[in-house]
């Protein structure tokens, strides 16, 4: 969903990325979180996970939100940014 919209635009834009949102988060530039811009690709560990890995990604829209799929239906919604899970590309 969102993964491979964010995949299709940068491949747009002749940036390759990765397919999924764990191998997207390898590559990159790692910044902190009061330095997240609009546009920024943001990636939440999943702490459900007993491995604590990168399973979630969403697309910085600034104040605190982002572009995000993680309700059902599977659509695009905005939704605000939750620091504790975050990690930020």
């Amino acid at each position: 969903m969102i993964v491979h919209r964010i995949s299709n635009t940068f491949r747009e834009n002749g940036i390759s990325l990765p397919r999924t949102t764990r191998s997207q988060a390898t590559v990159g530039k790692r910044i902190a979180q009061k330095n997240v811009e609009a546009g920024d690709v943001i990636f939440f560990r999943r702490p459900h996970y007993s491995d604590n890995r990168i399973g979630h990604c969403g697309v910085d829209i600034k104040n605190g939100r982002m572009l995000n799929t993680y309700k059902s239906p599977p659509d695009v919604t905005i939704t605000r940014r939750r620091s504790p899970y975050c990690e930020i590309l």
